[in-house]
């Protein structure tokens, strides 16, 4: 295994199918705990379990690897390498959710848009996961239309795993890492943002992206989700970045 791909919320590793089909070498892109083909979760805290997990892949690979993240999947690649860093090559990630690096240095303003979730209901485990909930939670990085927009199927995917994105939600939301705390990872790393993504999350990506000369930032055609919406430039970018650091 070359490359390790991590999937965002509510999604599972076929998200990765187009770009495991243009990189080169053997690449593995697993689902997450709780997800079809993941590990078996019934609720209770997500990171562990998938922070572990990630991490019993990479010590069961042989040589180095590169990683590729998207949001969830993100914060847990970009984790996993700060833990073993002499294996990792170099990474890949779209919008790692990290807003602990946000708490640490971003404006007051920005940092508001994090903690006033703490005064709504958004994390009452009673409704999270539900209906009203994904929601909630897919219009905050999608805009107020998308999920009505969302095709019942894909409506349905979400749901199957509400639970599951729900307890991810509450982990990431109050994970308080400093930026600083990444200084270490020194591996050439690649940050991706759409244009049109929450302002929180692109001041994320600013923030962490400046603090090593060996990460780079690229401010991608759509949103958030781009990676699995417009997918063509995000693979672009990856095949390019990894050329550059070859294994």
């Amino acid at each position: 295994m070359n490359t390790l791909l991590i999937h965002s919320s509510g999604l599972s590793g076929r998200q990765w199918h187009h770009l495991q089909q243009a990189l080169p070498g053997p690449s593995h892109a697993p689902d997450l705990a709780g997800y079809p083909d993941g590990p078996a979760w019934r609720d209770g805290p997500a990171w562990t379990v998938d922070h572990a997990y990630v991490l019993s892949l990479i010590d069961a690979a042989e040589g180095p690897i590169r990683l590729v993240g998207h949001s969830y999947g993100g914060a847990v690649a970009i984790k996993a390498a700060q833990e073993r860093p002499e294996r990792i090559q170099a990474i890949a990630i779209h919008e790692p959710v990290l807003w602990g690096s946000l708490l640490s240095h971003g404006s007051p303003e920005l940092q508001r848009v994090i903690t006033d979730f703490e005064a709504t209901n958004f994390f009452d485990p009673a409704t999270g996961g539900g209906p009203a909930w994904m929601e909630e939670f897919v219009g905050f990085w999608g805009g107020p239309n998308a999920w009505p927009a969302m095709p019942k199927r894909h409506q349905d995917a979400f749901l199957a795993v509400g639970r599951k994105v729900f307890r991810e939600v509450c982990d990431l939301a109050r994970d308080t890492t400093p930026a600083s705390a990444f200084d270490d990872l020194t591996c050439p790393t690649m940050f991706t943002m759409g244009e049109r993504s929450p302002e929180v999350e692109k001041e994320v990506c600013r923030i962490l992206a400046a603090r090593h000369p060996n990460r780079t930032l690229y401010e991608l055609p759509g949103g958030h989700m781009s990676p699995v919406t417009a997918p063509k430039a995000f693979i672009q970018r990856v095949l390019s970045f990894f050329a550059a650091n070859p294994i």
